[in-house]
């Protein structure tokens, strides 16, 4: 088991002095790979970020912005926030109009696509080769392109299983491991709460909406029944599984929870993440799926319930194997940027030690480089299913094309919950994940 497995742990109280009482974080001492950073020239950084359009990660990531222009006098630095739904799409459009910004949001999903623009510069020697050894190497994985660094990470978010440990204490259930044991589980915690005579508590808060959260979430559990959405042949080409056994049936128990057991909150087909956490936090939901990101979320909306969430690895099917998907997003620098000195200062400055523990507090988003993970501060057991679930870690696809598989996905799910048969939804998500195989060569 890697570092990380072992100080896999946050604490979610947002609370940001750590980093404020900190000398700064910056561990280049002015300079980085790219050079030294001028001192006596106005500096406007333009930063494109998928996590400063909400709290609680927004008010964190413009502290950190805030405590490094109070270290660089000279810099300014501008934020452009994109949801992340909709951030393949703005990427496109700042890339193709030749506008893109210093320092921009990168990941697995998008990494091959913007790869496929020719937007971003090869992070080793902008940050130093001393620094990228202070990463988790696991957690840089997924971060290479042709090995090429395409971004690096600053934060990671493995999908699990977060629920209601107070819920499931009166109730008097343990955490499922199978999708049986989910289903009996949320049928046992819907019910009337109130005691009006009306479902007020359902199990499962669904994220259900056909996006790419959606979609993330819905992935990673037909997984565990053995379907995979876009996989490569021996012959190196791609095709989709989904019109499978594995598939079919992980369809199935998404159209069943909400039209057969009835154990999802009304509304599933609009529920964005943002009211999954919300139906967690006032008590309306049980479990939901999610990256740790939404203990965070959901402690910011109810700070009552610290000490009474957790998370557990994904159920799985029996005989079958459990499944996460590491999940983060990192920061890549533009190969085109005029002011690459300062971009990589500040990437530099948001990655200490300080500032790690300071963001993964806030928000629930898990660090990535290994002093921060070694802190004793990141040591709550409430993170024990997710770093359980660090043994059973996928890589998803590196394909320019992946984030219209993901919403193939939500579609098709979307269609069972709407009446369409599992098996006809499979078919349909696979033609059209396979026409965007055809299509991108």
């Amino acid at each position: 088991m890697n570092r990380k497995t072992m100080a896999f742990a946050a604490t979610i109280a947002a609370t940001l002095g750590l980093a404020a009482c900190s000398s700064g974080g910056s561990s280049s001492g002015g300079s980085t790979g790219a050079g030294a950073v001028p001192t006596d020239t106005p500096i406007t950084l333009q930063v494109m970020s998928a996590t400063v359009v909400a709290d609680p990660e927004m008010t964190v990531e413009k502290r950190i912005a805030a405590d490094f222009t109070k270290a660089h006098p000279n810099i300014t630095i501008e934020f452009t926030g994109v949801n992340y739904n909709d951030y393949a799409t703005k990427l496109t459009t700042v890339a193709t109009s030749h506008n893109m910004p210093d320092v921009f949001t990168d990941g697995p999903e998008l990494s091959s696509k913007i790869e496929s623009f020719g937007i971003s510069a090869d992070q080793t020697p902008l940050l130093g080769s001393d620094f990228i050894k202070g990463f988790d190497q696991n957690d840089l994985k997924d971060s290479y392109v042709d090995k090429k660094l395409a971004y690096v990470p600053y934060y990671t978010i493995p999908m699990s299983l977060i629920y209601r440990t107070d819920l499931f204490e009166a109730a008097g259930l343990k955490p499922p491991t199978t999708w049986d044991e989910f289903v009996t589980a949320a049928q046992k915690l819907t019910v009337d709460a109130k005691g009006t005579g009306q479902i007020s508590q359902w199990g499962f808060a669904m994220v259900g909406t056909a996006d790419g959260s959606g979609g993330a979430r819905f992935v990673p559990v037909m997984r565990t029944f053995g379907a995979q959405e876009l996989a490569q042949k021996s012959d190196g080409t791609w095709a989709s599984g989904i019109n499978s056994p594995g598939g079919i049936a992980a369809l199935q128990l998404w159209g069943d929870l909400v039209n057969k057991y009835k154990v999802v909150p009304p509304g599933a087909l609009t529920t964005k993440y943002p009211a999954a956490v919300n139906e967690m936090a006032s008590g309306q939901a049980a479990m939901m799926i999610s990256g740790t990101n939404g203990l965070g979320a959901i402690l910011a909306q109810a700070p009552d319930l610290k000490g009474k969430l957790a998370t557990a690895v994904l159920p799985s099917v029996p005989g079958g194997s459990p499944v996460t998907v590491l999940g983060q997003q990192g920061w890549a620098i533009s190969n085109t940027s005029k002011n690459q000195a300062a971009a990589a200062e500040y990437v530099k400055f948001f990655l200490s030690k300080e500032n790690q523990i300071a963001w993964t507090q806030a928000t629930g988003r898990l660090p990535v480089r290994t002093d921060a993970l070694s802190s004793p501060e990141l040591s709550i057991p409430q993170y024990a299913g997710a770093a359980a679930s660090t043994k059973y870690v996928i890589s998803l696809p590196q394909v320019s094309y992946y984030p219209t598989v993901q919403l193939a996905a939500a579609k098709a799910f979307q269609a069972v919950i709407s009446g369409t048969s599992a098996a006809e939804a499979a078919k349909n998500a696979e033609d059209q994940i396979n026409k965007q195989v055809a299509d991108n060569g």
